[in-house]
């Protein structure tokens, strides 16, 4: 049976959680804080090119839609993807996605995104470490991988802090807006992580 079989078969939580938040799966109503993220803060503008599928949410009603779909894909085992709350108040603070890259191996890219209100607060460090260990625990994966613009310095930060190693860098691979970057690959091996 291949892993993504055995993975359809098994309970995998529908929620982790750090110190300060909870990183779980979208559920019905959850469009209202999608969107409501979508405009405070100049969060549209910091999004672009990171997370467009939030920056370019057009109502709350688009949101609530996208919000369902994350949750049958998370019920698929297609992608994992999960809004991040602060524990204190329950405010939707970002999104974590966890996506297969290859089954066979197995292993998993992660990405993330926070409100620009947050930024700096070390909320998505504790997601992200969160999101790790679902990689390895539940998900049992063999590798996590990290892929970000280089021009992308708070995230290819937070890789190397998290503990992954830099595996290759595409100089000056895309264009846009008529300024050149490339991109940056980061791994990790279940057990290199601490």
């Amino acid at each position: 049976m291949n892993p993504k079989d055995v993975l359809m078969l098994s309970k995998i939580p529908d929620s982790v959680d750090s110190d300060r938040v909870i990183i779980r799966r979208y559920v019905p109503g959850d469009g209202d804080a999608m969107y409501a993220l979508a405009e405070r803060n100049g969060n549209r503008d910091n999004l672009k090119g990171i997370a467009d599928d939030i920056a370019d949410l057009e109502s709350v009603k688009h949101a609530e839609v996208k919000a369902l779909k994350h949750r049958a894909e998370w019920a698929k085992r297609d992608r994992f993807v999960a809004g991040v709350w602060l524990k204190v108040d329950c405010s939707y603070v970002g999104e974590l996605w966890i996506e297969p890259a290859k089954w066979d191996v197995p292993s998993f890219e992660i990405g993330w995104f926070i409100d620009k209100g947050h930024e700096g607060s070390g909320l998505v460090f504790e997601a992200a470490r969160a999101g790790l260990n679902f990689i390895f625990e539940e998900l049992k994966a063999h590798k996590a991988i990290v892929q970000t613009d280089d021009t992308n310095t708070r995230s290819f930060k937070l890789a190397e802090r998290l503990g992954f190693r830099r595996e290759g860098h595409t100089r000056e691979s895309e264009i846009k807006d008529g300024q050149r970057f490339g991109r940056l690959i980061y791994g990790m091996l279940r057990d290199e992580r601490s």
